[in-house]
């Protein structure tokens, strides 16, 4: 599982291009999360990070979102869903109603898609 570059034996690496290469030229980059490596026949690939799968040249994400920046502008990964930011105006509403219920004064304030209600 080796090949000759530049005279000396090199083994099964990415940056000899793997021991099927005959030009010894490092393997090229893997796509955005994928991490470059040789297959079991001696072939230059990629395999993708936990999350992602491999779909042709590229990796993309198993679930419908796999950070923010895969979900709309107002929207927010949370556990592999994009899902509506917070609003601070329906937060606040909302939770100076739940506080009023309880003869209570009440504070609201978001936090991604959640929305944070004290009541004192």
């Amino acid at each position: 599982m080796q090949h000759v570059c530049s005279g000396m034996c090199q083994g099964n690496t990415v940056a000899t291009g793997c021991y099927g290469s005959v030009s010894c030229a490092a393997c090229p980059s893997a796509p955005l999360n994928g991490t470059e490596m040789c297959t079991a026949g001696g072939q230059c690939d990629f395999s993708c990070s936990p999350g992602y799968n491999k779909s042709g040249a590229s990796c993309v994400c198993a679930t419908q979102c796999c950070s923010n920046t895969d979900c709309n502008s107002n929207e927010s990964c949370n556990g592999g869903m994009c899902q509506t930011n917070c609003d601070s105006q329906t937060c606040t509403a909302t939770c100076l109603a739940l506080c009023i219920i309880q003869n209570k004064v009440g504070f609201g304030s978001c936090s991604g898609v959640n929305c944070n209600c004290v009541c004192i």
